[in-house]
């Protein structure tokens, strides 16, 4: 984990993102839905369980996009100590004064993609999660 001071770039994308869903391929069609009287809570932990971390809590996956950011910010001349890929969850731990740069990657910010309008309309209506 990072030092109190944060660490100079921090990459995280959307909870629904940051998940595998356990590796089941049908739960990750959830993550578009609107959850209802699903507490928010309930569904990050249940329907789609935040990604393993490092022992330093760096997330061991993320989105194939933002490991490329990560890469290319180390390719040109940033360090491991400087950029750090972490769970939504985590942003407490990694972000501090001497944070410059906050990248939030995302597939569909406004709920608006058709998964999730179609799926949520489907249950009844309601914000997207990829929207919360």
């Amino acid at each position: 984990m990072a030092t109190g001071q944060g660490i100079k770039i921090v990459l995280t994308a959307s909870a629904t993102e940051m998940s595998d869903f356990d590796n089941n391929p049908f739960m990750a069609f959830l993550a578009g839905f609107a959850l209802g009287p699903i507490p928010i809570g309930f569904a990050r932990r249940t329907l789609y369980p935040p990604v393993d971390r490092h022992p330093d809590g760096r997330a061991r996956y993320c989105p194939y996009g933002l490991r490329k950011v990560e890469a290319m910010l180390l390719e040109n001349g940033f360090t491991e100590n400087e950029v750090a890929v972490v769970h939504p969850d985590d942003l407490e731990d990694f972000v501090g004064p001497e944070t410059r740069v906050i990248g939030i990657s995302s597939m569909d910010p406004t709920g608006m993609g058709y998964v999730s309008k179609t799926y949520s309309n489907i249950i009844g209506g309601g914000e997207p999660m990829n929207a919360l």
